[in-house]
């Protein structure tokens, strides 16, 4: 299980760095789907939910809101 959830982390993490690069170039309407999938995946990994990977959740909705704000 543990193995999944580092796949399932480094996964939201390379999405994010690819949506950012959408919304820096107001691109944004593309990247909210990704986004929201990646939520989506961390958030059904049990692993994943715990304290420790609190600041990269909130990471992730923040970007979300960005791209729904631009």
């Amino acid at each position: 299980e543990k193995t999944l959830a580092w796949l399932v982390f480094n996964g939201t993490v390379h999405i994010y760095s690819f949506a950012d690069a959408l919304i820096n170039r107001d691109q944004a309407a593309k990247a909210v789907e990704f986004l929201s999938w990646s939520i989506f995946c961390l958030e059904s990994n049990v692993a994943l939910c715990g304290v420790k990977y609190l600041p990269w959740r909130v990471k992730l909705y923040t970007a979300v809101c960005r791209s729904y704000g631009a």
